[in-house]
């Protein structure tokens, strides 16, 4: 059941005057469930520093009718109503019109928002190091270069910003890596210069150049 259709059938029964301005608030705004509804108002209250309040005389008028709906076996209305009941919480002291003011303001109010932590996770710079000089003692070595790539790539074992600085010691720079593909490629391709380079060396060397 809605909460225009529990609410009009309410008023119509009872024609009391708490009644209907109570069931004024949920008599516009979009389609949606008891308890989705509820659920916004109780949501919107955990941020408010106001002291929860209600009317207790309706409150009882509410609680009896839940009775006589579960009773005749309207078991689906008088859930709903059970769930509206966690609305009435706090102190009873609360008149009508304030009670559905604060009910009507939670309504209106724009969804509660987490604060934003900095999830940004920070390089391990020691093992950034060591990362750093295991490539440059494998530069050379295909198959032993080939195991610390692996290594890096393995984001369980390797963050990406320490694989970034892994990537910036090893290459000599402080380029800004935003994703594990680019430090890697600049990793294979310096190794294949490396080797290029030491292959040039060694001939240069035995032709006594």
């Amino acid at each position: 059941m809605k909460t225009q259709e529990i609410f009009a059938d309410l008023a119509e029964t009872s024609r009391a005057a708490e009644l209907r301005r109570f069931a004024g608030i949920f008599s516009g705004g979009k389609e949606e469930a008891v308890a989705a509804r509820v659920k916004r108002v109780l949501s919107r209250w955990e941020a408010d520093p106001t002291q929860p309040s209600y009317p207790a005389g309706l409150k009882r008028c509410l609680a009896a009718i839940g009775l006589g709906l579960s009773a005749s076996g309207a078991k689906k209305q008088s859930s709903d109503l059970q769930i509206i009941l966690t609305l009435f919480e706090g102190s009873a002291t609360a008149t009508v019109d304030s009670f559905v003011e604060r009910v009507t303001a939670a309504l209106a109010a724009p969804p509660n928002t987490a604060p934003r932590t900095n999830r940004t996770q920070a390089a391990d710079h020691t093992l950034a190091n060591d990362l750093a000089n295991e490539l440059a003692r494998a530069a050379l070595d295909a198959e032993a270069f080939a195991k610390v790539v692996d290594r890096l790539r393995d984001s369980k074992r390797v963050s990406t910003p320490t694989l970034a600085a892994a990537a910036n010691r090893f290459l000599g720079n402080s380029k800004n890596y935003t994703g594990r593909k680019p430090a890697i490629d600049d990793i294979m391709n310096r190794q294949k210069q490396d080797v290029r380079s030491h292959a040039r060396g060694r001939a240069l060397d035995r032709i006594g150049v």
